[in-house]
């Protein structure tokens, strides 16, 4: 499931790219952030998925947990761009 998850983030990122240009500069800010934290929590499950691979099951399940925290700010920060969107229509 990790490694499916990995591969649906590009399909995912292209998905918000599209939106990013529509959006306003303060907007933008919020947009670069959440994307920075996607990216720090992609690159953790990566680290997670590899190390699941071999021995070292303590990285593993530290890294997920440290991409879980990093995807649960970017939701927040996603959900806050979507609902703000949505409430200025």
């Amino acid at each position: 499931l990790i490694g499916w998850g990995n591969i649906s983030a590009l399909p995912t990122a292209i998905a918000g790219l599209a939106d990013a240009g529509e959006l306003s500069h303060e907007d933008r800010r919020i947009a670069v952030t959440h994307a920075a934290l996607n990216i720090g929590g992609l690159m953790a499950y990566v680290l997670s998925w590899l190390a699941r691979r071999g021995p070292h099951r303590t990285t593993a399940i530290a890294s997920s947990v440290v991409g879980a925290a990093l995807l649960t700010a970017a939701g927040h920060l996603g959900g806050h761009m979507a609902f703000k969107s949505a409430a200025d229509e």
